[in-house]
């Protein structure tokens, strides 16, 4: 069976579902689409966080001109991991 026929628009990991809206297009572009994602973000009742997260970070780092950052080297991704890496610990950084 398909993935994508088991759990809809849901079957795709985010990174990539922004790659695809963004494949092709100019930096200009590129941005206008990331700001215009965000946008609508905003008016659902229940965005989904992963692909709010990637926007944002995509469109951060076109502003900035940085290359696009994998997950785990920085966002938020890794800043929960340390702070229940703390918590767990013991180590009253919560």
């Amino acid at each position: 069976m398909n993935a994508g026929i088991l759990h809809g628009k849901h079957a795709l990991p985010a990174g990539e579902r922004i790659d695809r809206l963004l494949k092709g297009k100019m930096k200009d572009e590129q941005i206008k689409t990331l700001r215009a994602i965000l946008d609508y973000y905003k008016t659902v009742p229940i965005p989904p966080i992963d692909r709010c997260i990637e926007a944002r970070n995509r469109l951060v780092h076109l502003e900035n001109g940085k290359p696009k950052a994998k997950p785990m080297e920085e966002g938020l991704m890794c800043d929960r991991g340390l702070a229940v890496a703390m918590a767990l610990s013991g180590s009253g950084g919560c």
